[in-house]
């Protein structure tokens, strides 16, 4: 069964099933290949920030879908409506929780890439800096215990080189891609960039569902923190 819910808080996403289209980000201050390390650090926070946001109406939103069943009667005194039904409840609160896993690890991500560029970054040409670094990453975390971010890491990494022969923004892509696409199973960057969605602050990827055996193997590190 799918279902079609909306928050009611600013940013608005849609969410079906298990899947989630969010609306795109304003395009960044990099504009070169290469960026002054403090500027590069901003941006990077500006998205973070977005994301943060995003993480917090969730929050919210699980909260209130649960408390609007607290006043509802027991079954055998009363027969639920529909809208306030343990299975529509326990549906709508599934999808916001696998909604909430994929913006910690996105922010997961967006802190480890801040990290990386305030410790390594000194005006190297950006879509190179970015490959390397993101390698190194993506190696790191297929190799941890708990290995949820690596194929999604791997993907931007091998996007730089392209971005880097087309003189395109790599924050621009990085941005469009945390926004568009489902953190665990990322959409392939090669359907990613035929799409060219990140350029377009008006147009969203499809997003993807989430199958409910990845959500339950990798929902315990990230919201037990």
């Amino acid at each position: 069964m799918f279902v079609f819910f909306r928050f009611l808080i600013s940013p608005i996403p849609l969410i079906i099933g298990l899947a989630v289209v969010l609306p795109a980000l304003p395009l960044l201050s990099a504009q070169g290949a290469v960026m002054n390390k403090s500027d590069l650090i901003k941006d990077l926070t500006q998205i973070k920030t977005r994301h943060l946001e995003r993480l917090h109406n969730i929050e919210k939103e699980i909260t209130s879908t649960l408390a609007a069943t607290e006043n509802t009667a027991p079954p055998e005194a009363k027969v639920f409506d529909d809208s306030r039904s343990a299975q529509f409840v326990n549906a709508q609160v599934l999808n916001l929780r696998t909604l909430l896993l994929e913006e910690k690890y996105r922010l997961q991500f967006i802190d480890q890439l801040i990290f990386q560029c305030d410790s390594h970054y000194e005006g190297q040409e950006l879509s190179g800096f970015f490959h390397i670094t993101l390698q190194k990453m993506a190696k790191v975390s297929a190799t941890a215990e708990q290995a949820q971010a690596w194929k999604f890491i791997h993907q931007t990494a091998m996007a730089m080189k392209s971005l880097s022969e087309r003189r395109e923004n790599p924050l621009e892509f990085i941005s469009g891609y945390l926004n568009t696409s489902p953190f665990l199973e990322p959409v392939e960057i090669s359907q990613y960039l035929k799409r060219r969605d990140y350029t377009n602050a008006h147009e969203n990827y499809t997003a993807q569902t989430i199958s409910k055996e990845r959500v339950g193997n990798s929902v315990r590190e990230p919201l037990s923190q």
